[in-house]
């Protein structure tokens, strides 16, 4: 929170802020006050931040993460936190990747989604409310298209998705200006082969 990343059109990566978990990754916890490149000498062609900590995913769909990862929410099996972006997820290919409060979504390229940190209220979609510090594939998830939230609040947004033994399939929908979807248009299909 109160961080601020801005990226360049050759995907170097640049921030600003408290940096007190080293969620800008430059190696330290120190203030940053002047805009500084951060992710030195990687490039980013996707990034989240997270309340305390921050994702980059490389061109060659590599994910490194630094800041607080107090309740697992890097992924790597540890609670361990680190100023300096450490590679994590790394049995999968990463198309992108959302921070939220404590929590981490990793979108492969083949459109699974895994989740992992805090999951106190079953926001990770794993059908509990047990934490975890290593990511888990979230049931029913296929083709996932979009993951997004805000600090207490992380939405999902499938292509496809099955409940029980129905497909539904999410052709469009439409968010009010807080990001609540308002309009969907959806078709109901109940799968033959579940």
């Amino acid at each position: 929170y109160n961080t601020t990343i801005i990226t360049t059109t050759d995907n170097r990566m640049f921030g600003v802020g408290p940096n007190r978990d080293g969620q800008l990754g430059g190696g330290t916890t120190s203030k940053k006050t002047e805009v500084t490149e951060i992710f030195a000498g990687k490039r980013a062609v996707r990034f989240s931040m997270g309340d305390t900590h921050t994702a980059f995913v490389t061109p060659d769909l590599k994910v490194f993460m630094c800041g607080r990862n107090n309740e697992g929410q890097f992924g790597d099996g540890t609670t361990s936190s680190r100023s300096s972006p450490t590679q994590v997820m790394t049995t999968h290919d990463i198309a992108d990747v959302f921070c939220g409060y404590r929590t981490t979504f990793f979108r492969t390229t083949t459109g699974k989604l895994y989740a992992t940190g805090y999951n106190n209220e079953g926001q990770l979609g794993l059908n509990d409310t047990t934490n975890r510090s290593a990511p888990e594939e979230v049931p029913y998830s296929e083709n996932v298209c979009s993951v997004t939230g805000s600090l207490f609040h992380n939405h999902t947004i499938f292509r496809r998705a099955y409940v029980g033994s129905t497909r539904v399939d999410i052709e469009r929908t439409s968010q009010d200006r807080q990001g609540l979807v308002v309009d969907a248009e959806v078709s109901v299909e109940r799968a033959s082969n579940m």
